[in-house]
């Protein structure tokens, strides 16, 4: 989406192209940035989280400053290293693998 698009698109139509357009890459992007290909609830998780971050920040985003993809891969970044921390995921994994 371009610069042009965001500024004539209210939020709530940009938001919901964003996660139809972003939401599958978002997902794939928790996977590997976790290293949990086999977890798809924990990269679900991750990328809902990622949305619903974006709706509360909304009025944080700049398209002169990035794209929006861009935008939401650092939230997604952000929101996977608190589910590291937390072990939320990994603790699921551990318990498995034994």
């Amino acid at each position: 989406m371009g610069v042009a698009l965001v500024a004539t698109l209210n939020p709530e139509v940009l938001l919901t192209r964003a996660f139809e357009e972003h939401y599958e890459s978002v997902r794939r992007f928790a996977c590997v940035y976790r290293n949990e290909h086999h977890d798809r609830e924990a990269a679900d998780e991750i990328a809902s989280e990622t949305f619903a971050r974006a709706v509360r920040l909304w009025s944080r985003f700049d398209p002169d400053l990035g794209s929006l993809r861009a935008w939401l891969f650092g939230i997604a970044a952000n929101v996977a290293r608190e589910h590291q921390r937390s072990g939320r995921p990994a603790q699921r994994s551990r318990k498995d693998a034994k």
